[in-house]
């Protein structure tokens, strides 16, 4: 059988960081001579890019030249240590299974190289490519100077193990961080440690699982450093922090303690670290490449030369001495660079730190940690490190000492590597040179500029968080390589890395870190965090307590790192870590914080191509053009010729000096072996995709291989057509068979020519004219956009949904469209746009408000742990009403009307039902509350939440007028009005559930505090009272002054939140405690006051009216339906002052009050009475019920069906008071009727039903209606019963209409009556209280042939044109200018209008007044009209010919003013004159005089204007 070079191999096994030149030689000898082509390293990573290099120039996969060999090859590196020895045993057994086993046809010759000699043991690299070819001695002496060279190992190996030299060394690691614990594990993995002490460490060393680490020393100190040495007679001493370095810990050390080695450099070595000033000198003196910098110790002439500075040349200030990392200032101007001078300089913000002031030129570029170990004479170079400062999420938020961190840092490229290595070998060697050797750890902070690695600043120390990263990639003995530089035996050691593993850390902070932030909390999850693979925890301020129970005792508090294969494994681990822990304090809350973004830049770093050309690469262009665009996410890192004038190299030249451009000449190379020196200068660079552009070689084989998937080539053609030709032979072979398309492709390369797969292809037309050079320019315009489209297509990742990830986009879309009823079921005026779009719109205009005059109010908030409560439950629809609740009531408090909500509901799984239910209720919500649920936002976050988790946020806006914004004009006297809770709201739930736990209940017990609910958990879901329907009204009157939402803190928090400086609240009544506070004032033993702070005791809104309107108020609010009661004044002072107690409540704190109930004029206050049967002023307080019976009576319905509208309510109150009052029993025969008997005495003043209850009940025998009975009767009637006869309804008058009567002649009827009456009055002294000529009666009507709907029909009555004169009138004669006033008719239409059939009002009446005559806007108003404006008030005025311009004179005003001031619609100057509309429902009256005139004001229920407006 034939030799066949695909038969045998070679192994290199151990050498990690080395790559000695006689082992490169024999392998490349080995592969070109032997004709063995395959080369694997296993520990050997610097032997492939070592390889390639120059002489060398082999591939681990060789091109299959001729097989001479007949055996394989191993050749190992001989450990240096007996550490290393036992750490890799394995390693040595197969070594000796291979010297012991060989024979056959696969033997395999073993060959061990010794570093300590740089020796073949047993032979050279001839000796040992003779035993492979078949020498069968020499293969034998190589394999027993193998076997001898482990013996030994063995024999020390065994003394180190049980022998009596062996080694007990004790470690002490100064410092209590991060860095000091990973230093403290690194450490004792050494066999040759028996003790690690942590002086003074922290609450992780102290329970290490390991057991050689453990805490000793009360602190770092050099005294106590050096007492603790001599005590435990230690042989090592690890400085971690920079301060005791500074304070000169190791010469103090050298003096006391000699025989021991310290870690770390002298104070002289220090002041690379300790003067920034002294580090720059340095580096500018040792020609290290580091920013332009100048040093002050005048902060005058440091001014002074920043003044010199061109605008643009931005500087970094830093204080020059030590200043714990933050003596580093960035400005961005010109002006702040000034301040960051004072303030270092003048200010002594960093103390004497900066008495010198560094300032230095702003580089930029990626920053990378580079640590470098260092014996006094050389410097080995770890793994770069990039970490993570800023305290947030994509780098915002305040500087802090790392929160997160990587390595090895891809940015860091092998040259850059090596670059930064040479600068800390010259650090090393230029220290030593001026007698300050430098042994220890040299931390350079580096930028990587355009114009390549800087020198930032340099650090003495191990850095922190990078520690964490850089350590467990370590696979060298620390002890060992410490040691080695302690003794200045660096280059005996071979320092080497883990292949293929890549470190993260997360940093797990205190919340508020780096600012005020809490302590004490206690650590939960790390015992689970052990058993997730890969995982180690850091711990850098924590505690153990007495107990033994870890505590956070810092800001940065753990390091969670993570192992992995690459950076993104790595990262998983760690987040992995990070979510199992907790810090909880001792209420329960969490109080962790962690960036989320650790790495994120690294994973998503560019593409870095390599380039291959030989021509003028015109193709290029155009991705060089994507890359600085950002069309491709990649970066062009090397251009690589073999021809030394190929213009391509200054293409590559043009994109800067970090960019390798090189002409690298084939002279005397075989294909292969240039192929291997290109590749060395690609990898070099950092190439990861390799672009042939014009590239006029054929590639090898072994390129290929190396290359597999990721390089690419343009052929002028569309392969596979014409293959393997180049340039203009391609395009001519095109014209000579005649084609009439070509063009270009990309295609992977292979082996074969022009046969890889095909990526990219583009076509051009040939045209009948075209020549060779013709096409070759059409087809090389596409080649450059193809190269585009071929990279782009190669850096798109492997499609993963959002369902691989656990979110479910169907899912949400699916919500979207269940939720879409109830989010339309709130749309109001100004609402304009459908959910499921970008962005919800709301139209101010149409809502009713000037841009001009409005201002926007915003309110955002959440419902806190009640959430937890409802998803204990699993009862979810009344948390959203909370959720408005929280939003609008704080919008009305500053006088705002809520316009639109948006939501926000986060979860880690979206359950669908579920979400819908909260959708519903916020819906709800925005219903009770009058705006529209214009779009949300649903966010599935798998992992952040726990199952069945999920949190809320409401964002609502309103407006308000400029002149109405709340509080205003609030003063010592005002009333203070208090309306009621629902119950607890959604504040104080923390200690509601502790007190819950604490009474042993649980959500579904049986209710104790009211057993009219089923379960604890059902009581505490009553959602929070939204109080903006009931104060609205107010408001737009301009009744109230301010509003206090009493939420978290509390009545004696929130009220004085509205009150001005020097105002304070006396609460001379509060009402009695609800149930479920009265329970948790027992459960909790608090005192009134802490009661006070914590709930809102069943005070849910006050509400500070001026004492003059506050009857009125009062009266609006019980209109409503909203209970309200008297809470007491303001007074001079501040702050609130209980003058009551809770136990109390109001009806013993004050007297037995019933409530006062206006059932004539509202102006009218000697009409006042309470609410009894006879109407009486005078009736008996025992008779009447009181405010509190009525209260509780209420409340006990609502408890018993949250979900009733107002309406229900009424009819329920209906049917209870007659059972219930005996004095109202009489009422109980009609307490079924649809309005209710009683619902005018509920809602007080609707005259209508008070006149019609007050008929039935004085003359039972009587119609409903009176309209049969004559004119006299019918007066005389309206008089007896005190109904004002100024204006009322006709009620249900319609109901007794018979053939042939129209509503038009039922109500003439009742308009001769009450006319009549006005006559008898006319000449008498009431003259002047009956001054209303005209009356709109208003007609309840069923439909009728003509299709109307009740509540459409509207009959206006002309009234007799009629001269009066009065002693009031001819009183102004002087003023007006005239001693009669002259009333014109003042209705020529009795038309009925139709109404919106889609208004959402149920006693919706559309009101049309025409005018008797056209009016213009300089006319004055002569006739009465009905008026709408911002106060809901519909007023009836009677005005003279003439006023003063532009003034107001006794209530009188121009029509042009009129229509600005009110903005009622109509037109004013049409031919069939001038028309007004308005909407509303007819609730109460008012009478007031105004000199001249009466105004009658009707105050309307539910107004809105139509649409038509």
């Amino acid at each position: 059988m034939s030799p066949n070079n695909n038969m045998y191999n070679i192994n290199v096994l151990g050498f990690g960081g080395r790559a000695p030149a006689q082992v490169l030689d024999l392998l490349a000898r080995a592969s070109k001579e032997c004709g063995i082509n395959q080369i694997t390293p296993n520990r050997s990573q610097s032997i492939q890019p070592a390889l390639l290099q120059p002489p060398y120039r082999t591939f681990l996969k060789g091109s299959g030249g001729e097989c001479k060999a007949i055996n394989s090859l191993l050749v190992y590196c001989l450990p240096t240590t007996v550490t290393e020895y036992l750490g890799f045993s394995t390693e040595a057994e197969s070594v000796r299974s291979k010297i012991l086993t060989s024979g056959g046809v696969t033997s395999t010759v073993v060959a061990v190289y010794d570093p300590s000699s740089d020796s073949i043991l047993g032979g050279s690299v001839d000796d040992v490519l003779t035993a492979v070819t078949g020498n069968e001695q020499i293969q034998s002496s190589l394999a027993a100077a193998a076997l001898t060279a482990l013996s030994g190992l063995d024999a020390a190996a065994v003394q180190q193990a049980v022998g009596p030299t062996k080694r007990r060394d004790i470690v002490i690691v100064v410092g209590s961080g991060g860095r000091e614990h990973a230093l403290a594990v690194a450490l004792a993995q050494s066999p040759l440690v028996s003790e690690v002490l942590c002086c003074p460490g922290n609450g992780g060393t102290a329970s290490e699982e390991n057991p050689k680490i453990k805490n000793k020393g009360a602190n770092q100190d050099n005294d106590t450093v050096i007492a603790l040495t001599k005590e435990v007679g230690a042989r090592m001493v690890v400085v971690g922090p920079e301060a005791p370095l500074v304070a000169g810990l190791v010469d103090q050390m050298a003096v006391e303690c000699p025989d021991v080695l310290c870690f770390g450099p002298s104070k002289a070595a220090a002041e690379l670290e300790a003067s920034k000033a002294f580090s720059k000198d340095f580096l500018q003196e040792c020609g290290i490449p580091t920013a332009k910098y100048r040093t002050f110790t005048n902060p005058e002439e440091a001014i002074k030369y920043v003044e010199s500075l061109d605008d643009n040349d931005r500087q970094v200030v830093k204080a020059s001495g030590l200043a714990a990392g933050k003596g580093v200032l960035l400005p961005n101007s010109k002006q702040e660079t000034i301040e960051a001078v004072k303030e270092i300089m003048s200010d002594k913000a960093f103390g004497d730190a900066g008495d010198t002031c560094v300032i230095e030129s702003f580089l930029t570029g990626p920053e990378a940690s580079c640590f470098a170990l260092c014996d006094g004479k050389t410097a080995v170079l770890m793994p770069a490190a990039q970490d993570h400062k800023r305290a947030l999420d994509n780098d915002q938020g305040l500087n802090t000492g790392g929160m997160g961190a990587y390595a090895p840092a891809p940015c860091v490229t092998p040259d850059v590597q090596k670059e930064i290595e040479a600068m800390c070998k010259k650090t090393v060697e230029k220290m030593a040179e001026r007698g300050t050797p430098y042994v220890g750890l040299l931390y350079a902070g580096m930028m990587l500029t355009p114009d390549g690695p800087y020198v930032l600043e340099f650090n003495c120390r191990f850095g922190d968080p990078e520690t964490q990263v850089v350590l467990p990639l370590l696979e060298t003995d620390l002890y060992e390589v410490m040691t080695a530089c302690c003794t200045g035996k660096l280059d005996s050691v071979d320092v080497r890395f883990k292949e293929g593993v890549a470190a993260a850390t997360v940093v797990c902070a205190a919340k508020g870190y780096p600012e005020t932030y809490p302590k004490g909390m206690e650590i939960i999850g790390l015992d689970e965090t052990k058993a997730i693979d890969g995982v180690k925890v850091y711990h850098a301020g924590t505690k153990l307590d007495d107990q033994s129970v870890t505590r956070c005792s810092g800001g940065r508090v753990l390091a969670v790192t993570g192992l992995g294969a690459n950076l993104k494994a790595a990262l998983q681990t760690a987040y992995k870590g990070v979510n199992a822990i907790s810090f909880v304090d001792a209420n329960g809350d969490q109080l962790m914080h962690n960036r989320s973004d650790i790495g994120r830049k690294a994973l998503q770093k560019k593409l870095r191509i390599g380039v291959l050309g030989s021509t003028r690469g015109t193709a290029l262009i155009p991705v060089m053009e994507a890359c600085a665009s950002g069309t491709v996410h990649a970066e062009i890192v090397a251009v690589v010729s073999n021809k030394a004038e190929a213009p391509i190299l200054e293409k590559g030249q043009s994109l800067g000096p970090t960019v390798v451009s090189k002409f690298i000449s084939s002279n005397g190379l075989s294909r292969s072996e240039y192929d291997a020196e290109c590749t060395a200068a690609l990898v070099g660079a950092g190439a990861e995709y390799v672009l042939c552009v014009g590239y006029m070689r054929i590639l090898s084989a072994s390129f290929c291989k190396f290359w597999s998937g990721r390089c690419i080539n343009v052929h002028p053609s569309l392969l596979p057509l014409h293959a393997g030709g180049m340039d203009l032979e391609v395009h001519q072979a095109v014209l000579d068979a005649g084609e009439q398309e070509t063009g270009c492709t990309i295609h992977e390369v292979t082996e074969k020519v022009d046969g890889g797969p095909i990526l990219i292809q583009k076509k051009v037309t040939v045209a009948n004219d075209d020549t060779a050079e013709s096409l070759k320019g059409k087809v090389q315009h596409l080649e450059g956009i193809a190269f585009v489209e071929a990279i782009q297509s190669y850096t798109k990742v492997k499609v993963i949904s959002y369902a691989d990830a656990g979110v479910s986009i169907d899912a949400g879309n699916d919500l979207v469209e269940m939720i879409k009823p109830f989010c339309k079921a709130t749309r109001r005026a100004g609402c304009d746009a459908d959910l499921g779009g970008f962005g919800g719109l709301f139209d101010l205009a149409a809502a009713g408000y000037n841009a001009n005059e409005t201002v926007l109010i915003g309110a955002t908030d959440g419902v806190g742990t009640k959430l937890r409560i409802a998803q204990i439950t699993k009862k979810h629809s009344t948390v959203g009403i909370d959720l408005v609740a929280m939003c609008v009531n704080d919008l009305i408090v500053a006088g705002g009307e809520p316009l639109f909500f948006l939501d926000y509901f986060a979860t880690g799984h979206l359950e669908i039902e579920e979400a819908a239910e909260v959708v519903k209720g916020i819906a709800e919500g925005c219903r009770q509350a009058g705006c529209g649920l214009i779009g949300g936002e649903t966010a599935e976050m798998p992992s952040m939440y726990a199952p069945g988790d999920y949190d809320l946020a409401g964002f609502s806006v309103g407006a308000v007028q400029k002149g109405r914004i709340l509080p205003q004009g609030i003063v010592a006297g005002d009333m203070l009005l208090g309306l009621p809770s629902s119950g607890i709201h959604s504040n104080g739930f923390s200690l509601v559930r502790k007190l819950i736990e604490k009474e042993g209940l649980s959500y579904g017990s049986p209710c104790p505090w009211d057993s009219n609910v089923e379960t604890v958990g059902d009581s505490l879901l009553t959602p929070t009272k939204i109080y903006v329907k009931a104060c609205l009204p107010l408001l737009k009157k301009g009744l109230v002054k301010g509003m206090a939402h009493i939420t978290g803190g509390g009545l004696l928090e929130n009220l004085p939140r509205t009150l001005p400086k020097g105002i304070g609240a006396e609460i001379t009544s509060h009402p009695s405690l609800p149930s479920v506070f009265a329970w948790m004032k027992n459960a909790s033993g608090l005192d009134d006051t802490e009661m006070l702070r914590t709930f809102n005791c069943g005070v849910g809104m006050v509400l500070v009216v001026d004492k003059t309107v506050a009857v009125e108020a009062k009266q609006m609010l019980l209109d409503s339906g909203e209970p309200v009661f008297d809470m007491g004044y303001l007074v001079a002072g501040n702050g609130v002052k209980m003058m009551t107690t809770l136990s109390k409540g109001m009806l013993e704190s004050s007297s037995a009050e019933a409530v006062s109930v206006d059932v004539g004029m509202e102006g009218d206050q000697s009409s006042a009475t309470t609410l009894d049967p006879t109407g009486s002023s005078a009736a008996d307080a025992s008779k009447s019920i009181s405010r509190e019976e009525l209260t509780d009576l209420v409340r006990a319905i609502k408890f018993a069906n949250p979900d009733a509208s107002q309406r229900q309510v009424y009819r329920e109150i209906t049917q209870e008071i007659p059972k219930r009052f005996p004095q109202f029993a009489f009422l109980q025969e009609s307490s079924n009727s649809e309005d209710g008997s009683l619902t005018s005495v509920v809602q007080f003043n609707d005259v209508r039903k008070v006149w019609k209850k007050a008929t039935q009940q004085q003359n039972p025998s009587q119609e409903t209606s009176p309209c049969n009975n004559n004119n006299a009767d019918l007066a005389e009637r309206l008089k007896e019963l005190k109904v004002a006869p100024q204006l009322y309804t006709v009620g249900d008058a319609s109901r007794n209409l018979s053939g042939g009567e129209t509503s038009s002649s039922v109500a003439n009827e009742y308009m001769t009556a009450f006319l009549s009456q006005q006559q008898q009055d006319a000449s008498s002294d009431k003259a002047d209280e009956h001054l209303q000529d005209y009356v709109h009666v208003f007609l309840n009507v069923p439909a009728d042939t003509s299709g109307k709907r009740p509540h459409q029909a509207l009959i206006n009555f002309q009234a007799p044109s009629t001269t009066r004169q009065t002693s009031n009138i001819s009183s102004k004669k002087k003023k007006h200018g005239k001693k009669k006033v002259t009333l014109a008719p003042a209705v020529t239409s009795t038309t009925a209008l139709k109404a919106d059939d889609n208004s959402p009002f149920e006693d919706a009446v559309i009101v049309k007044i025409q005018m008797a005559a056209p009016m213009n806007e300089q006319d004055t108003v002569q006739y009465p009209m009905l008026l709408y404006d911002q106060s809901r008030k519909i007023k009836t005025f009677i005005h003279p010919s003439s006023t003063k311009d532009g003034e107001e004179v006794d209530g009188y005003v121009k029509i042009a003013d009129w229509i600005s001031k009110v903005g009622v619609g109509g037109a004013v100057g049409q031919k069939g004159g001038t028309k007004a509309y308005f909407y509303g429902r007819l609730t109460a009256v008012e009478k007031k005089k105004t000199g001249m005139e009466d105004i009658l004001s009707v105050y309307i229920k539910e107004l809105a204007p139509p649409q038509e407006w």
